[in-house]
């Protein structure tokens, strides 16, 4: 099968402290930085091969994106801070559908390197229905 579009992400290099101190499978090791990092990755990716095939009229740069930060209160417990950081990784994951879409890169493949836990994959899932359905460690 030939793709339009490669898109190559290295996801981490090893599991969170989390996973290693207690011993046992994490449901999303992705950090909300490394997962932005992950995505303005594929931005920069992306806008190389956009001006690749368009020659020298270069595309908007959207790689300066995905860099809001989560607002936390002095009050917040631990669960509304896990709280805001999903609603955070999945509003970056309905943006990059949106760029995507909007990008007409065609036929893509997205290759993720180094995937510890399976339940990352579904933050990288940038489907039509990804502004509705939320990462199966939520269900679980």
């Amino acid at each position: 099968r030939n793709f339009d579009t490669i898109f190559w992400i290295d996801v981490g290099k090893s599991l969170s402290s989390e996973a290693k101190e207690n011993d046992t499978p994490v449901k999303n090791n992705l950090s909300y930085e490394k997962y932005r990092e992950c995505l303005r990755s594929m931005c920069r990716q992306l806008e190389q091969a956009t001006n690749d095939a368009e020659g020298a009229a270069a595309a908007p740069p959207t790689h300066h994106r995905f860099n809001e930060e989560v607002a936390q209160s002095p009050g917040d417990r631990s669960m509304q801070v896990a709280a805001k950081y999903l609603r955070a990784m999945l509003a970056a994951r309905s943006e990059m559908a949106r760029i995507l879409r909007d990008s007409r890169c065609g036929n893509t493949l997205l290759v993720l390197d180094d995937v510890w836990s399976h339940e990352d994959i579904d933050l990288f899932n940038f489907g039509a229905d990804c502004d509705d359905a939320p990462p199966s460690s939520i269900n679980r």
